[in-house]
């Protein structure tokens, strides 16, 4: 998720979409919840802390569907 450009751009441009932003790095979850509440709060952006193999491991029966998967490998 870093800090959430791309992901929030596309929140912004397509209304229907929602997301489910993944970071490892609890400065980003921090990040989000600060500065994308209202995104939360309207159940458009859900935060997980830790990999995408971990929240599909803890998700496994639950885990929706996904259209559209952006990954951001960057190596800071």
């Amino acid at each position: 998720f870093g800090r959430g450009g791309h992901t929030c751009a596309l929140l912004e441009r397509y209304p229907q979409l929602t997301a489910i932003g993944v970071d490892r790095d609890t400065v980003a979850i921090n990040y989000a919840k600060e500065n994308f509440g209202s995104l939360i709060e309207a159940n458009r952006l859900q935060m997980f802390h830790g990999s995408f193999a971990e929240y599909i491991a803890v998700e496994e029966n639950q885990a929706p569907g996904f259209d559209l998967i952006l990954l951001d490998l960057g190596v800071s």
